[in-house]
């Protein structure tokens, strides 16, 4: 896609790469830097790069297919393989070299930094008011609430499971049991709400 928007040509070829490939990489590029000049990675693509865009120059390639392309000026790349993934395996030190050299980011981010700026920001906001949350037992909800009940007094936080009408059977009840072990004290449960009163 980035190769596309930047005028560069991007075609289905005759030959698929599906599985784990040895590519050969360019690692004086930003960010392949300190890996081997042959990498381990997963590959999982029918289109492949024709023409490279100005301004950007073949990084990696798995045999004489693009893998990788980059312009270090705009601080731009693009691969063709799953850097994410464990079957990528330096896939981790890319994405490292990404955020922290490239990209300029900081490592100081902690899950519990995280936990307790939104509890003191729940606080802040709630003070001592109730909370009405409905809960249909998904992460996001879920999550929502064990910070409520972690921030404000447990008569603050009025929490209703949802019954949307799209649980598997069985699943209401499930989202209760697990609530419960989170320490969530449900107040009701409202059943099958019609779909169109939801939209």
């Amino acid at each position: 896609m980035m190769n596309k928007v930047f005028g560069g040509t991007v075609h289905r070829k005759s030959v698929r790469e599906d599985g784990v490939f040895n590519i050969a990489l360019d690692n004086s590029c930003s960010l392949f830097r300190g890996l081997q000049k042959e990498e381990h990675v997963l590959l999982t693509h029918g289109d492949s790069v024709d023409k490279v865009a100005d301004g950007f120059k073949v990084v990696a390639q798995s045999g004489n297919i693009v893998a990788a392309i980059a312009n270090e000026q705009k601080k731009l790349y693009g691969t063709q393989f799953h850097p994410e993934v464990d079957l990528t395996e330096r896939g981790m030190d890319m994405l490292r070299n990404f955020l922290f050299e490239i990209a300029g980011c900081s490592s100081n981010f902690t899950v519990q930094n995280r936990q307790m700026n939104c509890i003191r920001e729940i606080k802040e906001k709630v003070d001592k008011s109730k909370v009405l949350v409905l809960l249909s037992g998904g992460v996001d909800s879920t999550v929502c609430t064990a910070l409520l009940n972690k921030a404000l007094n447990q008569e603050q936080v009025i929490a209703v499971h949802i019954d949307n009408g799209f649980m598997r059977k069985r699943e209401s009840q499930s989202v209760e049991e697990a609530l419960t072990k989170l320490s969530i004290k449900l107040k009701g449960n409202i059943q099958k709400v019609p779909f169109s009163s939801l939209v």
